[in-house]
């Protein structure tokens, strides 16, 4: 049996901390329009690239480099505060960098010139909004409750094993676990200690992340044939099966869309988006209460027609690099005004890019146009 196992899903504590840790609210005074966050972990800066919008006043400390003498230069650290210009999230390098114009003078840094923060784990950010936006407020809530769940999802079948858990952003694999599937005249369907290891990872990630439920999915007869080698408990209380048809990516995602386990995933985000854009499809389908595309959607909730927006992370990135995202803001606020709700997806999910093949935004009606 072979492990592909990144060591800083296993051996390291401060992994951990920065990918599993929820954003902490250091201050929310909406009377003054002022939420000051401490960054924790990577999962916070895709949270706050959509949270942080142009127009905000974000005030950090940042670095700059400045002048020594006639050749050397030092980096200083400074506390500066912009008029937000832009806002770019680099999911590779899993950098946030917020750009504007800084709105006081410093002794380094003059008013009204660029200037960039840089946000990372341990940052705190002050954001000064016009106005916070309903949905925006819950993204924020959202952001500061804990990254991960306490549903784990488990593929297996006679040869190979993915195990998952699920996180505000989709999901997060743990290991990939290969057994060397035994020859058909010896009557065995699989190794011998090929699942006695995946039972051994199971235990293991369900007293780490204290799960209530696991998921074992197989195509066929694998799940029942893990299951068995499952001697505890307390571990079998928390199993829930479902069937897939592959073990991998696309595995994980139609996990999250099976009927029989919506009622245990409801409360997860990934799970979340699944369900919504299964809903958005068969309605579809079906010529239900629905529109999509930018000109019906924008229609809708100009009459306030909208109970649902759907939209993706995409579409909002694509349009703030385009310069049109007020087009998209304002649809966002319309609903929001109108007492509707609105549901961003993560475009580097199945579900999120099911979405961007309708043009990324679409909406469930309260009643027809």
């Amino acid at each position: 049996m072979r492990a592909l196992i990144s060591p800083r899903h296993l051996n390291s504590f401060k992994y951990k901390c920065l990918l599993f840790w929820s954003m902490k609210i250091l201050k929310k005074d909406l009377k003054h329009n002022t939420v000051t966050v401490q960054v924790q972990g990577q999962d916070d800066l895709w949270h706050l690239s959509e949270i942080i919008e142009k127009g905000d006043s974000v005030s950090a400390e940042t670095q700059r480099k400045i002048k020594i003498g006639d050749n050397d230069t030092a980096k200083k650290s400074f506390f500066v505060t912009i008029n937000v210009e832009k806002i770019i999230y680099d999911e590779a390098a899993k950098q946030l960098r917020i750009q504007g114009i800084t709105t006081s003078e410093h002794e380094q840094i003059a008013k009204g010139s660029h200037q960039t923060i840089e946000a990372e784990p341990g940052t705190k950010i002050t954001i000064v909004k016009p106005q916070w936006q309903g949905y925006i407020l819950e993204r924020l809530d959202e952001a500061s409750k804990t990254s991960f769940s306490d549903t784990l999802i488990c593929l297996i079948d006679r040869e190979s094993s993915i195990i998952a858990i699920l996180k505000s952003k989709g999901y997060e694999i743990l290991v990939e676990l290969h057994g060397e599937v035994a020859k058909k005249y010896e009557g065995k369907m699989s190794s011998r200690e090929f699942y006695p290891d995946v039972v051994k990872k199971l235990e293991e990630y369900s007293d780490r992340f204290d799960l209530a439920s696991i998921v074992i999915a197989s195509p066929a007869f694998w799940k029942e044939e893990l299951i068995k080698e499952i001697k505890d408990e307390k571990l079998l209380k928390k199993i829930r099966t479902a069937t897939v048809n592959t073990v991998d990516k696309s595995g994980l995602d139609e996990v999250l869309k099976r009927p029989e386990l919506k009622a245990a995933l409801s409360e997860d985000r990934a799970a979340k988006e699944a369900i919504v854009v299964e809903d958005l499809l068969r309605e579809i389908g079906k010529e239900g209460l629905v529109t999509y595309g930018i000109p019906d959607v924008s229609k809708a909730a100009e009459i306030g027609v909208v109970s649902k927006l759907v939209l993706t992370s995409g579409l909002i990135s694509k349009k703030k690099i385009e310069g049109k995202f007020e087009e998209i803001d304002s649809i966002m606020k319309k609903v929001d005004s109108a007492k509707g709700s609105v549901f961003i997806i993560n475009s580097d999910n199945d579900p999120g890019k099911r979405i961007d093949a309708l043009s990324g935004i679409a909406a469930f009606l309260r009643f027809r146009m």
